[in-house]
């Protein structure tokens, strides 16, 4: 009886101290793994449970292909003549299931990472790319993606395609699609240019202390009482952090385990990480004990840095009470060496180069579709995301942004941008109340703001139903899910003095594409209202964009450029959208040919999102949903985006979500005001919805709570 009241006491402990909350579900144990003691005591990493191929370091079992479409699809025009237009046939129905069918948070197995930097029988990592030389396709070796016939009426698609000539920005856009155009790897460098080169983004951190040092860094109001911290005190309390850790015997590719909230006292922690290059690691506690033991196994810390309440966490895991070092933040906790940044003593300058390919941050899934999942960031890419984002967000010195994604913080300090963290759970983005929100909004007046859809339309609904506009804003970001016209025209109302855009990217490429609400245009309202998709915007500038072809099977064919060129799929064809450039992190471990859901070709990888899509003739990028979300039945194949679309021009829905239930098209909806299902269903008469239903609440993701959950709403389906 031991095990299982140790096993409840776990839950709790995590629940407790770090809010789990209501339907969290726990990380399923790999096979092999026993209900009673810890998996990995005393065992070496090689030993523990799991893919055999992935615990010797050999390759693991071929990665599912990419999905097949049927002969027909159900699409509007500019697919098609009509609502079935032809599609290019794709392979038999009887096909083996492949890559569209995983759902998001899918992993075939865990990630091995190795303290030497190589998993066992692999070559070093100085002979990894001692032969490479430069890995730019030559210009005109792949196709352009447009300039052809569709064969189905349309008119030829070229640079200037259905861009009015009187047009205000019509120069502008005829250079963004000139650029889109390109064969996809001509005359774009390397993808890794700063591989070769050491790197640390805390010495951006530090060359922003010489030009900036008296400005505001942060302003932390997360404990309800203002606190403010320049840029000059931010690094001076980072080096003291730092030599704590150098003296305490931490050297540059260790790793620290980091449980700490959101604070000024995490970034000064994490900016100390950085320059020491050392590797910080982040789970989620909240998970479980087993979660914490897998997360331990793979890439064992040897510092455990943790407020007083994370020490509680020792009582309950072996694997962090293995850990050599373990500091407390601020309180004194036994066993445990107290660190406060406010404390006189030595401190530490230096900031450490580091290979550009190594890692940075390695963050672990919750694991809650199967084992935790790591997510590598390296030195190299954490540099160049940040000065895609600088760009790309337009972040300007002395801006104050309200911090509601503290992933963006690194980049905020990196450009002179304020940061202003409210006092609020930023790990529930939909549950933040907004009246505390604008209690801090009228406090500070923050000129700028990034969040989850759900935050600010519970924002923006609630400044509309009280008369309130927020003048002081700029410029509103919105990502992380699915953004609708909707809520873009609810931030402009209330928000009239901001530019608006939404924000289409993913944890391994961010930003992928941008939307300007201004940019909008009635025809494209219509198409989206029509079921041609969500429309995502132009792709970044740093980004390159391309759609595989239905049917294509990494196993059938080398990914050779040639190969490559053949699986890429013109413009106004529903594939999976593929993305590559200097900031997009390769999937996987640091090193893998292609990790999990990526391809290389010719030196470049490109990550396979999960996403269907299509570019227009402008050289847009529409979103379908998510591959393994779509809908093929006798009716052909329907994409979820398709009918969510329509659905959210409703002012009483809430949410949408379309899925196959029992072999019937049913749309759930999330109501917030009346909704005549009948009069919905009529409307979507060319999708064949078979029903709509209108249900309590549509279940959504952990971080954003905005991105539909599909196997979680299956599941509330089938249990019903």
């Amino acid at each position: 009886m031991a095990a299982p009241i140790r096993r409840a006491r776990t839950g709790a402990a995590g629940a407790v101290l770090f809010g789990r909350r209501r339907g969290s579900r726990r990380g399923r144990r790999p096979s092999g793994q026993t209900r009673r003691g810890s998996p990995c005591r005393g065992r070496h990493p090689a030993s523990l449970p799991g893919p055999r191929a992935h615990r010797r370091g050999t390759p693991f079992h071929p990665r599912r292909g990419h999905g097949q479409f049927p002969r027909w699809i159900p699409l509007p025009p500019p697919f098609g003549g009509g609502v079935r237009g032809a599609v290019r046939p794709g392979p038999s129905p009887g096909a083996p299931r492949t890559g569209d069918d995983r759902d998001a948070g899918e992993s075939p197995g865990r990630i091995r990472l190795h303290a030497a930097g190589r998993a066992p029988g692999t070559r070093r990592r100085d002979d990894r790319h001692g032969d490479r030389q430069d890995t730019r396709r030559p210009a005109g070796a792949l196709p352009r993606r447009f300039g052809k016939p569709s064969g189905r009426g349309e008119p030829a698609r070229g640079p200037g395609a259905r861009i009015p000539a009187a047009h205000p920005r019509a120069d502008a856009r005829r250079q963004q699609v000139a650029r889109h155009q390109r064969a996809p790897g001509a005359g774009f460098p390397a993808l890794h240019p700063l591989r070769e080169t050491p790197v640390n983004i805390a010495r951006v951190l530090g060359e922003r202390v010489a030009t900036d040092g008296d400005r505001t860094a942060i302003v932390d109001n997360s404990r309800g009482a203002n606190r403010t911290l320049t840029f000059a005190g931010m690094d001076a309390a980072a080096s003291r952090i730092a030599a704590r850790f150098h003296a305490s015997g931490l050297r540059p590719g260790d790793a620290v385990l980091l449980l700490q909230p959101v604070s000024a006292e995490l970034y000064i922690l994490f900016t100390a990480i950085l320059r020491s290059g050392l590797v910080a690691v982040f789970i989620d506690p909240a998970a479980g004990r087993e979660h914490i033991e897998l997360c331990c196994a793979d890439h064992p810390p040897k510092a455990f840095v943790g407020c007083a309440r994370a020490h509680w966490l020792r009582l309950v895991s072996p694997a962090i009470r293995r850990i050599p070092l373990k500091f407390s933040v601020g309180v004194p906790v036994p066993g445990a060496r107290r660190l406060d940044h406010r404390d006189p003593g030595a401190t530490r300058d230096a900031v450490e180069d580091c290979p550009a390919d190594s890692p940075a941050i390695i963050r672990f899934t919750s694991g809650s579709t199967g084992p935790p999942k790591a997510a590598v960031r390296s030195h190299g890419f954490l540099l160049a995301q940040h000065r895609v984002i600088e760009r790309s967000f337009a972040l300007v010195p002395g801006e104050l942004d309200l911090v509601t994604m503290p992933m963006f913080v690194l980049s905020n300090l990196a450009a002179g941008v304020a940061s202003l963290i409210p006092r609020a759970d930023l790990r529930s983005p939909g549950s933040i109340p907004p009246a505390s929100l604008l209690r801090d909004i009228r406090t500070y007046r923050p000129g700028r703001i990034g969040a989850s859809p759900a935050l600010l339309e519970n924002l923006a609904d609630h400044c509309a139903e009280r008369g309130i506009r927020l003048g002081d804003f700029r410029k509103i970001l919105t990502g992380g899910a699915p953004v609708f016209p909707g809520l873009l025209d609810k931030l402009a109302d209330v928000a009239p003095n901001a530019d608006i855009k939404a924000v289409y990217g993913s944890t391994e490429a961010e930003p992928i594409a941008l939307l300007d609400r201004r940019e909008v245009s009635p025809e494209d309202r219509a198409g989206m209202a029509a079921g041609r998709g969500l429309l995502a915007g132009f792709p970044d500038e740093a980004t390159r964009v391309c759609i595989l072809r239905a049917g294509f099977d990494p196993r059938r064919s080398p990914m050779t450029e040639e190969s490559f060129r053949m699986a890429t799929a013109p413009g106004g064809e529903p594939g999976e959208v593929v993305v590559a450039g200097p900031h997009v992190r390769p999937t996987g471990r640091e090193g893998d040919a292609a990790g999990d859901a990526g391809l290389r070709v010719a030196g470049t990888v490109w990550h396979r999102t999960g996403d269907a899509g299509y570019l227009d003739g402008r050289g847009r990028l529409w979103l379908l949903g998510r591959c393994g979300a779509r809908i093929s039945d006798g009716h052909g194949i329907l994409h979820p985006f398709q009918v969510e679309c329509v659905a959210h021009g409703h002012p009483g829905v809430r949410r949408a979500a379309l899925l196959s239930h029992q072999g019937r098209r049913v749309l759930a909806i999330e109501a917030k005001g009346p909704v005549d299902a009948g009069e919905l269903k009529s409307r979507l008469g060319w999708a064949f919805v078979d029903a709509v239903r209108i249900v309590s609440r549509i279940p959504v993701d952990k971080r954003h709570n905005a991105k539909i959950d599909y196997p979680a709403l299956r599941e509330m389906f089938r249990s019903e």
